[in-house]
């Protein structure tokens, strides 16, 4: 596949815990977005609830939505940036979240880990 992208490559080949997200059951009354299963090396697996990751946060949103042409080869590639003068004037939740995890990591002297791109 162009880009790699498929399960025999390198990263996901050395990867040791697999995430599979849960699909939604139909008839049931409550929504369950974001719920998975983390398969670990052993066989053993961990259910979790992920947090919501949205766009911009409502008080700092920007009229102008981003629209670029993408070739069908780089689906799944990393979304272009655009220039910082139309970011709009606040931070995304995912920013704020990304943030978070950094500080929290420098808090408790986290190892860093290597990426798996």
């Amino acid at each position: 596949a162009p880009g790699g992208r498929t399960e025999s490559t390198e990263p996901a080949l050395r990867a040791t815990l697999r995430v599979t997200l849960d699909a939604p059951v139909p008839g049931l009354d409550e929504p369950t977005p974001g719920r998975g299963r983390l398969a670990h090396p052993d066989g053993r697996t961990t259910a979790f609830q992920g947090g919501r990751v949205t766009g911009r946060i409502p008080r700092t949103a920007t009229l102008r939505p981003t629209v670029v042409p993408l070739e069908w080869h780089r689906m799944g590639d990393p979304p272009t940036r655009r220039p910082v003068r139309e970011l709009g004037n606040g931070p995304t939740d995912l920013a704020l979240l990304a943030s978070a995890l950094d500080r929290a990591a420098r808090e408790v002297s986290a190892a860093e880990v290597p990426s798996l791109l």
